[in-house]
């Protein structure tokens, strides 16, 4: 597994008409376990995902009856991922074992993240 660079980008200038607002995730390669914090209330519309090679929008969705800090999203938001948390050899070992079945093979695996 490439090691992957993921950023994220508050998109909306505001909140929209429903309160939600729209956050843009992008990776240069794929990247695991990708989850989004902030200290502002709300909850994400997705969140703890595999994210492919490219971009994806996703929502901060407001509480009911709550507005969201749209400055507090903005100074609070990050994003973390599988790939920097563990050394190369231990990720690929976990993947050459959960995939090396009847179904997969490791070859294929390796493929799907080169």
């Amino acid at each position: 597994l490439p090691a992957a660079t993921v950023t994220v980008e508050v998109t909306s200038s505001k909140p929209e008409e429903d309160g939600s607002i729209e956050i843009k995730v992008s990776a240069d390669k794929t990247a695991l376990y990708v989850t989004l914090t902030t200290l502002a209330e709300g909850r994400f519309s997705d969140n703890f995902f595999a994210l492919p090679p490219g971009d994806r929008t996703i929502k901060l969705l407001p509480f009911e009856g709550r507005a969201i800090d749209f400055e507090l999203l903005k100074k609070s938001l990050r994003v973390e991922h599988l790939a920097p948390h563990l050394e190369q050899e231990h990720l690929l070992s976990f993947y050459q074992s959960l995939y090396d079945t009847e179904d997969w093979s490791w070859n294929q695996v390796q493929t799907m993240f080169t």
